[in-house]
C-alpha cells in the first residue's frame, strides 16, 4: 500500500487502474509477438555465402601443371571423338 501511494497508483480510480493494467498486458503481448515473429523469420534468412562465389563442381587436381591439364583434356576430347565415330559406324 505504501508503494502504491508513492507511485500515485493508490489515488487512481478503478477505471484508471484497469486501463494501466490493460496497457501493461498489451505491451507484454506485443513484445512476445515480436519475439515469435523474429523466431519465425529466422527460418527464411538465407545462409551466409562463403567467399562470395559459387564453388566449381570440377576440382583442380592438386599439383597438376597447366601442361598436364591440357594433355588430360586433349585425351578426353580424343576419347569422345573415338566414341562418337564408333557409334556413327554402328548406325550404318
Amino acid at each position: 500500500m505504501d508503494l502504491q501511494i508513492e507511485s500515485g497508483e493508490y489515488f487512481l480510480t478503478k477505471q484508471a487502474r484497469e486501463r494501466v493494467a490493460r496497457e501493461e498486458r498489451e505491451e507484454k503481448r506485443k513484445e512476445k509477438q515480436k519475439e515469435k515473429q523474429a523466431e519465425r523469420a529466422k527460418d527464411f534468412v538465407p545462409p551466409p555465402e562463403e567467399g562470395g562465389h559459387k564453388k566449381s563442381k570440377k576440382r583442380k587436381r592438386e599439383g597438376e601443371t597447366k601442361e598436364e591439364r591440357k594433355a588430360r583434356k586433349e585425351e578426353k576430347r580424343k576419347r569422345k571423338e573415338k566414341m562418337k565415330d564408333a557409334t556413327d559406324e554402328s548406325d550404318d
